[in-house]
């Protein structure tokens, strides 16, 4: 789905807003939540969204959202490096080993890097005529730690929020 539970959004932004970022990227952006939950915090940054779904770009109004829209599959995109990158309910669309990939790149690209995913077994499908909403694989709270980097946590009933450092 385009939209995102709200446990740890609050752990999240408050590690965002710390960060103090002229620039964030949001991977994954669809309907814009941390465009529309962060620019008040963070005024003068400039956000960038990816989102692989070009339907949701018009929408959402992702382009009045962001100032910049990459329609494209992070795996295959070039990222722009940034102060802050959001992978917001992301890695589970991702097969494993693709999703492994996908970190590895984002921290090369970001200053901090913030993920926020399910932790227990959250079956979704196509949404929407979207086959790239569908979860690929289940993470666990060890799983994301054996990713590396994380230098803080907070794990919720069904959500973990992340934060790792720059590879």
């Amino acid at each position: 789905m385009p939209y995102s539970s709200g446990e740890g959004k609050e752990w999240l932004l408050g590690r965002l807003t710390a960060a103090a970022p002229e620039t964030v990227l949001d991977i994954g952006a669809g309907s814009g939540t941390y465009a529309r939950l962060l620019r008040p915090r963070v005024p003068g940054c400039r956000f960038i969204a990816i989102e692989v779904y070009e339907p949701y770009v018009e929408r959402f109004g992702l382009a009045a959202l962001y100032d910049q829209v990459i329609v494209g599959d992070v795996r295959h995109v070039e990222l722009p490096s940034c102060d802050v990158a959001i992978l917001g309910d992301v890695l589970e669309h991702l097969p494993h080993p693709d999703a492994v990939a996908v970190w590895d790149k984002v921290r090369r690209a970001a200053g901090t890097t913030l993920l926020s995913l399910p932790i227990v077994r959250y079956r979704q499908g196509t949404s929407e005529g979207n086959a790239h909403e569908a979860h690929l694989h289940t993470w666990d709270h060890e799983q994301v730690l054996a990713l590396g980097g994380i230098v803080a946590y907070e794990v919720g009933r069904q959500i973990g929020v992340y934060e790792a450092g720059p590879a």
